[in-house]
């Protein structure tokens, strides 16, 4: 399960203790030590102006290509296909709404995992049986492991690898 909303949202739901959530910071702009950051932006001006289709354009094709975001990326897609549900951290306005958007896109697209946005403990379909799709599952997902291994080569962090 993919939860993405605030960090109030975050302590309601876990305040309720119905399922663990491992914690990342997509864009909330507190620094929060129990959550994983999630860096994947390069650095861009973030109040450019740019519409949806054109930034989960430019946002897929920055991550797939750039070794960094890819492995950032990786840090919610391996937490996921380990059995952990994640909480995604957003900041609150259009700019962190759009990233958060365009992310999920990717992931839902790219692996057939769908999220749910959040904003309190009502929100959250607990029924949620969200999982990677078969072809991410026998394609992409083992291609993508192999690619993280390879970067974990490249850049010496052989605790990392994956699989």
């Amino acid at each position: 399960m993919i939860l993405v909303g605030s960090m109030k949202a975050y302590k309601q739901i876990t305040f309720e203790g119905k399922e663990f959530f491992l914690l990342f910071n997509l864009s909330q702009p507190i620094d929060e030590p129990t959550a994983i950051p999630i860096n994947i932006l390069p650095d861009i001006d973030i109040k450019m102006s740019i519409n949806d289709l054109d930034f989960d354009i430019f946002l897929a094709d920055y991550v797939i290509k750039n070794d960094q975001a890819f492995f950032e990326m990786m840090k919610v897609i391996f937490a996921l296909d380990l059995g952990f549900n994640v909480f995604i951290l957003i900041g609150e306005g259009e700019i962190h709404e759009t990233l958060a958007e365009s992310f999920t896109k990717m992931i839902q697209v790219r692996y057939g995992y769908n999220c749910q946005y959040v904003q309190s403990v009502v929100d959250v379909n607990w029924d949620d049986d969200s999982e990677f799709s078969a072809e991410a599952i026998n394609g992409i997902l083992p291609q993508d492991s192999k690619r993280y291994n390879q970067l974990c080569n490249i850049y010496s962090f052989p605790e990392n690898r994956y699989k």
